[in-house]
């Protein structure tokens, strides 16, 4: 065991089981107990011994600070050593001889894994641990309750012929283990030889291929030249004209029918494809950006787009690390999205902006073996303006962000809280259509913070504020902090009693929320109030006050709870206070 992570993996999964061994012996000698087959109390309480260092072996295993093999070697010594007294010190139980020799096997051979047994030293060590115990409690009996000297002779044979039985297994088993391990190095020689021996076939095969692209091309581009030229100047001019769009363009879907619109308008192709998704991070929604352009000659109909984008979401595609993937030559049938179209040429041109945002641009041609070098690295030119494009839209929207959400929580802050709740009042009113506020506030939140510091403090807000933004979420609303400890959440065409029971299930995963902080486990709670419009609050502009006279209610009255707008007397509030 020379890896000490492996090593103490092992151990763990060794305690784990011990701990199912502890769980039925505990409850075998409860039965025991119970029906009063016990004759030997001192035999009770060794039993239980053991029980409680197998669960003792168990909460060592989980704990990483205790990498130490010597907690583990006296754990399990004490685990044999009484294990042995409840074989050979037995009233008459057979099941239990039965059990605890069950027991002191298990434990030998997790005493086994602390060891590298393939070295002699090592090896005579862990057979002199293990066999001790039982030769101490063994001769114990013996000497002190035997009948005759005969009887320790019997025992001292027993216990060499055991030694010398496992001495020789242990022989057998190191040299089989040494020889698997030589093969399987050696094995690993020879599969590292044969790579490298297949990947220099790939290089050069790939080279043969490459050779001969380039001879058909240069053939090619010859019997083009006039053609490649007058398409090289459409393209500078398609390309300057989008640079120039993009450099004003913020809005991605109009971006990109402008670039596919220009290519079929301009490039002589007939089809043009890009999809792009952006992912934003703090919300985990990934958008999805496409337009597709063809040409009345191409015979495409309504139904390539969508099999167009399921193919763009294939396995095949979204796995693909080549620049570029051109078929000069497409086959009826080769792609479903192309059936039954005049479409022989197809260039699948990857956009990698990251490891989230990715996409695909793809173009398409009536004719066979239209795509070159020339016009490939156009395309290359327009992927990168794409991307550039995204970037920048992406840039945009991370400063809106910025300015919108609060940087702790990643929910939105009160400014635009106050910018964007007259909407809402605005549309409730036209539509008369329920809107239901939550204010919550944590209790005892200064206490946190003079206990366990500010940093602490901010993880409790962060917890809180990512509760809030998952719930309004699945729910159609929207979470804000507003302000140091509080926060509310605004749900749209909603009525009091759903939203209660969205609260009161938020209210139970804050509850049980376990903080760690030095080891200590930390609860929290918070304190929270409703108002809904217009079944408690009939004045939408006095909504968001109900809510925090009612959570205010909630703090007067214990903490921990939640209060509905109108539950409650307002005299109350104004004699306690806010």
């Amino acid at each position: 065991m020379d890896n000490v992570l492996d090593f103490f993996e092992l151990q763990k999964k060794f305690s784990k089981n011990n701990r199912y061994i502890a769980d039925v012996l505990a409850v075998y000698c409860v039965l025991i107990l119970i029906f009063g087959k016990y004759a030997n109390a001192l035999e009770f309480i060794f039993d239980f011994l053991i029980v409680f260092l197998l669960y003792l072996d168990y909460f060592v295993g989980k704990r990483i600070y205790w990498h130490a093999k010597f907690v583990f070697r006296i754990l399990k010594q004490g685990i044999l050593f009484f294990s042995a007294v409840g074989m050979i010190y037995n009233s008459g139980i057979y099941l239990t001889i039965v059990i605890m020799t069950a027991i002191y096997i298990s434990v030998f051979f997790q005493y086994l894994f602390l060891f590298d047994v393939v070295e002699d030293f090592y090896r005579m060590t862990a057979l002199i641990e293990t066999m001790m115990p039982l030769v101490i409690v063994t001769f114990g009996y013996y000497i002190f309750y035997g009948e005759s000297n005969f009887e320790i002779f019997l025992v001292l044979v027993f216990i060499m012929v055991m030694g010398v039985v496992i001495i020789c297994e242990l022989n057998v088993s190191s040299s089989v283990i040494d020889k698997l391990m030589n093969d399987m190095y050696r094995q690993e020689r020879l599969a590292i030889n044969s790579n490298k021996e297949y990947e220099k076939l790939k290089v050069y095969q790939s080279r043969l291929v490459h050779a001969n692209e380039q001879l058909s091309i240069q053939k090619f581009q010859m019997e083009k030249l006039n053609d490649n030229i007058n398409n090289q100047k459409r393209q500078m001019e398609l390309e300057y004209r989008i640079l120039k769009h993009i450099t004003g363009a913020l809005e991605l879907g109009k971006l990109m029918d402008f670039i596919t619109s220009g290519i079929i308008e301009n490039i002589e192709v007939d089809l043009c494809f890009i999809l792009v998704y952006d992912t934003d991070k703090s919300e985990e929604i990934q958008k999805k950006f496409y337009s597709m352009k063809y040409s009345e000659e191409s015979m495409l109909n309504d139904k390539t787009l969508d099999l167009f984008i399921e193919y763009a979401q294939s396995e095949e595609v979204q796995k693909n690390e080549k620049k570029y993937i051109v078929f000069n030559n497409v086959e009826e049938g080769q792609f479903e999205f192309l059936n039954n179209s005049n479409i022989s040429s197809l260039l699948l041109y990857p956009i990698n902006i990251s490891s989230e945002n990715r996409g695909i641009l793809s173009i398409g041609k009536n004719s066979s073996g239209y795509f070159t070098e020339n016009n490939k690295d156009f395309y290359s030119s327009i992927v990168e303006q794409i991307i550039l494009a995204v970037n920048n839209a992406s840039m945009y929207t991370k400063v809106q962000d910025m300015a919108a959400k609060d940087p702790l929580t990643t929910i939105y802050n009160r400014r635009h809280f106050n910018s964007i709740y007259p909407d809402f009042i605005t549309k409730a009113l036209k539509t008369n259509q329920p809107l239901t506020v939550i204010l919550f506030d944590i209790d005892k939140f200064k206490n946190i913070n003079d206990r366990f510091g500010h940093l602490f403090g901010d993880k409790v807000i962060n917890f809180c504020g990512l509760m809030a933004g998952k719930t309004a979420k699945r729910n159609g609303g929207m979470a804000i902090r507003y302000g140091g400890e509080e926060f509310v959440i605004i749900f749209p065409n909603k009525n009091i009693d759903t939203v209660l029971r969205i609260t009161e299930d938020m209210h139970e995963q804050i509850k049980e929320k376990e903080f760690i902080y030095e080891e200590e486990i930390v609860h929290i709670n918070v304190s929270i109030g409703i108002s809904s419009y217009p079944e408690t609050c009939l004045q939408l502009e006095e909504l968001l006050n109900r809510a925090d006279f009612a959570m205010y209610h909630s703090k007067n009255t214990g903490r921990g709870r939640i209060t509905i707008d109108g539950t409650y007397d307002d005299k109350d509030i104004m004699q306690n206070g806010l």
